[in-house]
């Protein structure tokens, strides 16, 4: 686990998750305050894939990569790709590693998390 990464409450983010990935029921979510995002595994392999999708924090659905995660591996540019995060802004990653949900990680910028960063 990143050393800036910290386990959060479904509660904490309820208006994140229903706004990037309503469908998802699971309790596994961390939040990550690196201030950035690199996408990588956009395309099924060995039953592994992650998806991203973007939003405010108010829970504003802004956009998501879903259509990279179509396109054929070897001609991805999205793929290694690494995005900065603004201020009030975020970006949620759902992984599936091996056929196993990992859970969600909510890529945010620090400043957007400074009470949870003082207890990591």
């Amino acid at each position: 686990m990143k050393m800036n990464m910290i386990r959060v409450k479904r509660s904490e983010v309820e208006q994140i998750v229903n706004a990037t990935f309503p469908e998802y029921r699971g309790r596994k979510i961390k939040i990550d305050a690196s201030g950035s995002v690199t996408f990588t595994d956009l395309n099924w392999s060995g039953g592994t894939r992650s998806q991203y999708r973007a939003c405010s924090l108010a829970g504003d659905k802004s956009g998501n990569m879903d259509p990279y995660n179509n396109a054929a591996p070897w001609a991805n540019p999205a793929e290694g790709g690494i995005v900065s995060i603004p201020v009030g802004h975020c970006v949620v990653e759902h992984s599936i590693c091996c056929g196993r949900d990992i859970g969600l990680i909510v890529h945010v910028h620090p400043q957007d998390m400074p009470k949870h960063l003082q207890e990591a």
